[in-house]
């Protein structure tokens, strides 16, 4: 046991051979065999008194057995780390009987107890490596090839020595005295198996400790993906995979995110997601040899635009499509576009060419995050004005005369149904102020102004219908004289007898288009341009020219 050989007598039930002691550090093993003469098998016991209180407590039983075994009886007992420094009282028991000795001061049968002393020492080596476990496998690096040797801290150590090589114990000293826990280990040389010492630079220590051993294991070759930024509302789509040789199968994944997100899932997804959830997700994939690495994707949940409705104009006849929706989007990423059939798209937001009832509009920004809001749109007019304008006795404030330039603000009463009222006149004629504005000429109330152009007659005409989206009504007209002309003299025979005829002339007049004769009295006239001819067919008669 540990550095302790001792025959003893065997046959006097108890033997104190406590002068005897080994030695052993808090955390170490240490392996024991018991031989008994005389060919019978035996149960076994052993305690250690590790709080020195001079009893053994049942918890400080460090070996027992269930069954009856031929000697030598042997085992390994491990010192807790957190035993204390110092001599403890150990003893041993060969049981005859029984199979299952529980008593560590009277046996129920017949046996032998031997005392010993354990002094535990602190530790000047390190009984167990942290990464990776002894006689186990390690993960590379897959960029640097090098595999991370850590170790726990030993009290009272100023720094390690680090060996390593693949030869048992490793000769190579690749790392003096120095102050951390951890060192990467190069593995690129591919053997098959690599051993590894730390020595403690420590009071009392040697210049060899506890050999270790591990293999190399492939590690995994981890690739992450998003699918790229999405819209706020739209589920996020995480993806992983270990694309290295050999190792699709036995993998599992850790994944973590913004706004607390974790997964073990290969593939999560985020149903609805906020803003909140924009930014790196990584993953660890871990392989069927336990070997570990990361990859990660970014990727933003982007706000999508607000569509407000500015105004609509209704559709001008029931049945039609001259509606329009004007609209306007905010938030997102400029610039928007718009459409209502997902055909036609523009950027103003100016919805055309609707019909009556409801209507969607559809908007996207810059990262193609959509909106969409409804607009209702109803018919201005079922069908065309029932009744004509009415022009008679005059179109109210229409002037005797329409000299060019002349300006007139005319109006007529309003008729039912109607929503707009056409206007026209003589070529030039133009209204309310502005010469763009020609005949015919559009308002939506039943007044307008009109300013007279020239004339190539001696009448103008002045028309007006009303309407609405479904028709108009009759076009009603009123003439207006363009100007006076002034006749001049007749001249011709101022005395003729009855049954006779005589030819009337005057001088052309200037602007005059036409000519009118007229004669009082028992006679016809028969005009020509400026003359004409007059049938008398009875005294007392005057003739006139217009």
């Amino acid at each position: 046991m540990a550095n302790i050989n001792n025959s003893s007598t065997g046959t006097a039930n108890y033997e104190n051979f406590s002068a005897m002691t080994a030695t052993v550090n808090p955390g170490s093993s240490f392996n024991y065999s018991i031989d008994v003469a005389g060919g019978s098998n035996y149960g076994r016991a052993i305690w250690i008194d590790f709080n020195e209180d001079g009893v053994f407590q049942s918890t400080e039983q460090v070996v027992s057995s269930t069954s009856y075994v031929y000697p030598p009886l042997t085992g390994s007992i491990s010192i807790p780390l957190s035993v204390t420094s110092g001599t403890k009282r150990m003893r041993i028991l060969a049981s005859y009987t029984p199979s299952n000795p529980s008593n560590a001061c009277a046996n129920s049968g017949l046996g032998q107890y031997e005392d010993y002393s354990l002094n535990i020492m602190p530790p000047v080596c390190i009984f167990a490596p942290t990464y990776p476990a002894d006689a186990a496998s390690g993960c590379p690096d897959v960029i640097t090839n090098t595999v991370p040797l850590s170790w726990p801290a030993l009290s009272g150590a100023t720094g390690y020595d680090v060996y390593f090589g693949t030869t048992n114990p490793p000769t190579t000293l690749v790392s003096n005295n120095q102050p951390g826990l951890t060192f990467n280990a190069d593995v690129s040389g591919g053997a098959p198996i690599y051993y590894w010492m730390i020595v403690p630079q420590i009071s009392g220590g040697g210049t060899s400790c506890n050999v270790w051993s591990f293999t190399v294991s492939p590690a995994p070759v981890p690739v992450a993906s998003s699918g790229g930024d999405v819209c706020s509302g739209n589920d996020i789509f995480l993806s992983s995979d270990n694309v290295a040789m050999g190792q699709l199968t036995g993998n599992t994944y850790s994944w973590t995110g913004p706004n607390g997100f974790n997964s073990t899932l290969q593939n999560p997804s985020i149903s609805s997601p906020s803003a909140a959830y924009s930014g790196t997700y990584s993953v660890i994939v871990t392989n069927q040899y336990g070997c570990t690495a990361g990859a990660s994707t970014s990727l933003s949940v982007n706000p999508n635009p607000t569509l407000t409705i500015d105004s609509v104009q209704n559709v001008s006849c029931l049945g039609g499509s001259d509606g329009i929706i004007y609209v306007s989007a905010s938030g997102g990423l400029r610039p928007y576009s718009y459409t209502s059939d997902f055909i036609n798209f523009n950027t103003n937001g100016i919805m055309n060419n609707l019909p009556t009832g409801a209507s969607i509009v559809y908007a996207a920004d810059g990262n193609a995050c959509q909106a969409q809001i409804v607009g209702n749109l109803t018919a201005i007019s079922t069908a065309p004005p029932s009744q004509s304008v009415v022009v008679t006795p005059t179109i109210i404030g229409m002037p005797a005369y329409a000299c060019p330039g002349t300006t007139a603000n005319l109006s007529i009463p309003a008729v039912p149904g109607a929503t707009k009222y056409i206007w026209d006149g003589p070529f030039g004629t133009f209204f309310n102020g502005n010469p763009m504005n020609q005949s015919p000429y559009t308002t939506t109330t039943p007044s307008v102004q009109i300013t007279f152009s020239s004339s190539t007659t001696s009448f103008v005409n002045v028309g007006v219908q009303a309407a609405n989206g479904c028709g108009a009504s009759l076009r009603k007209i009123q003439k207006v004289r363009y100007q006076i002309s002034t006749p001049k003299e007749i001249t011709g025979a101022t005395t003729m007898c009855a049954s006779t005829n005589g030819t009337y002339t005057i001088a052309p007049v200037t602007d005059a288009t036409s000519y009118q004769g007229m004669i009082t009295g028992n006679a016809t006239v028969v005009p020509s341009g400026t003359s004409a001819v007059v049938f008398f067919y009875q005294v007392g008669m005057a003739a006139h020219y217009a």
